[in-house]
C-alpha cells in the first residue's frame, strides 16, 4: 500500500472513531435518507412512530448496503465474498 493510501485509510478510520455514526452512511446508497430519518426520529415524540422510523432505518441500511455492493467493482465483490485470509495476532 502506498503512503497516500495509508494516510487516507488512517483519516477515514480516525473519522469513524471520532464519529461512530459515520459508519451508518459508509457504502450505503441510501445514506442521505437514513440521516434524514434519524433527524426526524429526534424530533418526533410519539414512541410508536419512533419504532416505525427505526424499522425504516434498518430496511434502508440493508437495502442501501446491498445496492452499493451490487454496483461495486468485481474486485470489491470478490474481496467481500472471500473475506480476510490474513491471520491477525494480538499481543
Amino acid at each position: 500500500m502506498s503512503e497516500p493510501d495509508l494516510r487516507r485509510e488512517t483519516l477515514a478510520s480516525r473519522w469513524a472513531e471520532d464519529e461512530p455514526d459515520v459508519r451508518l452512511y459508509a457504502c450505503n446508497t441510501y445514506a442521505r435518507h437514513i440521516a434524514k430519518l434519524r433527524l426526524l426520529k429526534r424530533l418526533v415524540r410519539d414512541q410508536e412512530l419512533q419504532k416505525v422510523i427505526d424499522i425504516l432505518i434498518d430496511v434502508l441500511k440493508d437495502e442501501g448496503t446491498a445496492d452499493w455492493v451490487a454496483s461495486a467493482d468485481v474486485l470489491t465483490n470478490l474481496g467481500l465474498r472471500v473475506g480476510s485470509r490474513v491471520q491477525k495476532l494480538r499481543w
